[in-house]
């Protein structure tokens, strides 16, 4: 375990030195210069924000929160990394339910998103400890693997100026946490629970990314003008509460809108 151990403080330095081989001048871009997009798209906080308000739950409570779906996309950057997001949801609650098997299966499924996407990322080495860690069932040195595994991921993507594919990642995470999320609270409706969906700089931020896009790879694809949209419904539920609070009517709708949105990147 010294090895995990020192593996983990070496963690951030390797994103630094991580590389897309297939950069961003390759793709016929519109007239815009890269700085100015530099300075428009915004970094963005994880989806992993949804939980803060559940950390008190044991492994079995969580069990709510997780999805038993194999969620997979269409072989195809912004459908990949939109599916990774997801997946990285689904593998912090296998870690929070102690659900080995579960999280084996989305351990192998991550961990072979770097080469389709032609990242370069030691995934050997990540796959090694992480099979350790679940030898041992140490789920939160497991979880924080997790953590750095797609951290090193977007910042790859952001680093090589794949701000549409960041975006669509990070996308991916938030959808599954709102869907999973307002699923359990309609199940036993209480309105100051909602609180947790109470994500206003996130969805700003979120959205403002994606109407930034404008590579006529992402803006022209199919799967774009339907997300656009959808997105945009979300974001003005989670922005018209006055009172932190969220009704039942709502969560449905973010129920539906997030399921929707999730099903295009499988089309």
């Amino acid at each position: 375990m010294k090895k995990i151990f020192l593996f983990l403080i070496a963690l951030a330095l390797l994103v630094g030195t991580n590389a897309c081989k297939c950069s961003r001048s390759s793709r016929n871009l519109p007239d815009k210069s890269l700085k100015d997009q530099i300075a428009a798209f915004a970094p963005l906080p994880s989806g992993k924000e949804l939980l803060r308000s559940f950390t008190s739950l044991s492994p079995t409570e969580y069990t709510v929160l997780a999805s038993a779906e194999d969620y997979q996309g269409k072989p195809e950057a912004s459908h990949i990394v939109f599916a990774l997001g997801v997946q990285y949801y689904d593998a912090l609650m296998a870690c929070k339910t102690n659900n080995k098997a579960r999280a084996t299966q989305l351990s192998q499924t991550m961990l072979a998103t770097p080469k389709m996407l032609e990242l370069d990322i030691d995934t050997k080495t990540l796959d090694t400890d992480m099979k350790q860690l679940l030898k041992a069932s140490n789920w939160s040195r497991l979880e924080t693997y997790f953590d750095g595994f797609t951290k090193m991921v977007a910042d790859s993507l952001w680093q090589n100026e794949e701000y549409e594919l960041y975006t669509l990642y990070n996308l991916g995470t938030w959808m599954q946490g709102i869907n999973r999320i307002s699923t359990h609270l309609l199940e036993d409706y209480q309105a100051g629970a909602t609180v947790v969906l109470h994500q206003h700089e996130a969805l700003n931020s979120l959205l403002s990314n994606l109407e930034l896009m404008q590579d006529p790879a992402f803006t022209e694809a199919p799967f774009f003008t339907q997300t656009l949209p959808l997105l945009t419904q979300i974001h003005q539920i989670i922005l018209s509460d006055t009172n932190t609070n969220y009704t039942a009517e709502q969560l449905t709708e973010l129920q539906e809108a997030s399921a929707q949105l999730k099903s295009i990147f499988q089309q």
